[in-house]
C-alpha cells in the first residue's frame, strides 16, 4: 500500500513540474544571453527601418547574400562579452537549413551533437537549433571543452534572462550597449587609473550608450553611472573645472576650419587637477622651461579654443586662444614664444577689445592675425548647441574627403564607396558634462538612399 501511495505521489509531483513548464514565460532565442554577462550590445534593424521609413524586407531585397543568411532580421541581434572574457554574438533564425549550407559553401565541417549543430570557425564556436544561433570565442586549445559546456547550458537554459537585458529594453535606441568599465583593456583601465583617485573602484562604473538613425543624422550617445563615492567626488571636482561654453570665441574661427573645438575652463581649478595626472605634470614641466604655462593657465578664465583651418598629409598648422582673466603677471613672465616654428603671446579680440587673449599657433601667418574676426556661418547655426556645453568639438568631414582624395582613388575606392564617402558631412561632438556625451554625424544624403 505504502508503493502505491509513494508512486501517486511521483506521479503528482511529475505532472506538477509538466504543467508548469507549459505554462512557464519563455523569453525565446535571448534566452541564451549569460545572466553574469559584463557587457551586452543589441542591434535592431527593424527599429532602423522604421525611422527611416521603410522595412527591413526592403533592405534584404538589395542584399542577397545577407537574406541567404537565415537569420530573422525582423528580431533584434545581440552581443555580449562573458564573465570569462569570451565574446558572444546571439542572432534569431528564420531557416536553420540555410545556415549549414552557408557554413558548408564556406568550407567549414559541421557536425550534430546534443540535439543541435556545432561548426568551428577559426578559434570561435558556433552553434545553432531550429530558433537561435549562437557564437562564442575566441579560445584556446584548453579552453575548447570549457567554452563548448557553456554554450550548452546556454542553449538550453530555458527562461533564464540576463538583468542588463532589462535595463537595455528601457534605453530608446536603434542600437544600444550596456556595461562596467572593467571589460576594457587591461592598458587602458591602467591609464584611465592613473587619473583617478587611489583605489577608485571601476567595476562599478555602468557605461550606458545608444544609437538613433535619423534620415540625415546618426547620434551616438553614452552616459557613465557609479556608486564610488570618490569617482562621485572626482567627477564633481572636473565638472567645476569646465563650465557652460559663452561662445564668445565662435566669431573668431578661420573659414569654416576642418577642426573645431572649444570648453569655458577655470584654469586655476583645471591647473591643480592637471598636476595629479602623472603623464600631464612632465608635459607642464616641459612647457614652463619655454613659457610660463603654469601663470597663464591659472590667469584662463572663459572659452578656449583651437582651430585647425585646413588639412596638409605633411602636418596640421592651428592656432589656440584662450580668454583671460584681469591679472597682473610677474615681471619676469615669459609670455611671448618664437621659437621652433612656435608662436605665442597676448593679443586683443577685436569684438570685447578689454579682454585680453592667449594665443599659440605653429603658423606665422595664423599667429599674426591671432584675435582678429573670421567667418563662423557655420558655428553660429550650430551656436544653440554650442552654447551651454562643457565641450564641444566639430570635424568638417568633406573638407577631409577632398584633401585625401587623390589617396583614396589611388588606392581604387569603388564608386559606391566613394558615393558614402561623399555624402559625410560634420562630425559633431558635444559633452552635457564629464559623465555624458554625445557625438552627432551629419550627411548630406538620405542613408534610404545609400542602403537601397
Amino acid at each position: 500500500m505504502k508503493f502505491y501511495v509513494l508512486l501517486a505521489c511521483v506521479l503528482l509531483v511529475a505532472l506538477g513540474m509538466a504543467f508548469y513548464l507549459s505554462i512557464r514565460p519563455d523569453n525565446g532565442y535571448r534566452s541564451a544571453i549569460p545572466r553574469d554577462a559584463k557587457a551586452v550590445m543589441v542591434f535592431d534593424l527593424s527599429n532602423v527601418a522604421e525611422d527611416l521609413g521603410f522595412t527591413v524586407k526592403d533592405i534584404l531585397l538589395h542584399y542577397d547574400k545577407v537574406s541567404r543568411m537565415g537569420v530573422d532580421f525582423t528580431h533584434p541581434i545581440y552581443g555580449f562579452i562573458s564573465k570569462d572574457g569570451f565574446t558572444g554574438l546571439l542572432a534569431p533564425l528564420s531557416d536553420a537549413s540555410k545556415v549549414d549550407k552557408l557554413l558548408q559553401d564556406m568550407g567549414f565541417d559541421t557536425e550534430p551533437r546534443r540535439g543541435m549543430t556545432w561548426c568551428n570557425v577559426g578559434n570561435f564556436l558556433l552553434v545553432h537549433d531550429d530558433k537561435k544561433l549562437l557564437v562564442m570565442g575566441p579560445s584556446s586549445l584548453t579552453q575548447a571543452e570549457m567554452l563548448y559546456d557553456q554554450m550548452v547550458d546556454l542553449m538550453i537554459q530555458g527562461s533564464s534572462e540576463s538583468a542588463i537585458l532589462v535595463s537595455l529594453d528601457e534605453l530608446p535606441g536603434d542600437i544600444k550597449y550596456f556595461s562596467h568599465a572593467d571589460v576594457l583593456p587591461e592598458g587602458y583601465m591602467r591609464r584611465i587609473a592613473e587619473q583617478l583617485p587611489e583605489g577608485a573602484d571601476l567595476s562599478n562604473v555602468e557605461v550606458i550608450a545608444s544609437v538613433v538613425v535619423e534620415n540625415r543624422k546618426i547620434t551616438f550617445e553614452t552616459n557613465l553611472k557609479f556608486e564610488d563615492s570618490r569617482l562621485e567626488k572626482y567627477f564633481r571636482e572636473y565638472n567645476r573645472s569646465f563650465r557652460p561654453i559663452t561662445g564668445k570665441l565662435m566669431n573668431l574661427a578661420p573659414i569654416d576650419p576642418v577642426v573645431w573645438m572649444c570648453a569655458n575652463v577655470d584654469g586655476d581649478r583645471h591647473l591643480d587637477l592637471l598636476k595629479h595626472y602623472k603623464r600631464m605634470r612632465a608635459t607642464l614641466a616641459a612647457l614652463n622651461t619655454q613659457i610660463d604655462a603654469d601663470q597663464i593657465i591659472n590667469a584662463v578664465d572663459g572659452d578656449v579654443s583651437i582651430s585647425i583651418p585646413m588639412l596638409a598629409i605633411n602636418g596640421l598648422k592651428g592656432i589656440a586662444l584662450a580668454e583671460l582673466k584681469d591679472t597682473t603677471f610677474t615681471e619676469d613672465a615669459t609670455l611671448e614664444l618664437n621659437k621652433e616654428g612656435w608662436h605665442a603671446g597676448l593679443c586683443v579680440n577685436q569684438d570685447n577689445k578689454t579682454k585680453n587673449l592667449f594665443f599659440i599657433s605653429n603658423d606665422a601667418d595664423m599667429a599674426s592675425k591671432a584675435g582678429t574676426i573670421g567667418s563662423s556661418e557655420t558655428y553660429r547655426a550650430l551656436e544653440p548647441e554650442i552654447v551651454g556645453c562643457i565641450f564641444f568639438a566639430s570635424v568638417n568631414l568633406s573638407k577631409i574627403l577632398y584633401a585625401v582624395s587623390p589617396y583614396t582613388m589611388m588606392f581604387g575606392a569603388s564608386p559606391k564607396m566613394y558615393e558614402t564617402l561623399e555624402a559625410l558631412d560634420r562630425l559633431n561632438v558635444k559633452m552635457t558634462d564629464l559623465t555624458h556625451f554625445f557625438i552627432e554625424l551629419n550627411l548630406k544624403k538620405d542613408i534610404k538612399d545609400l542602403l537601397l
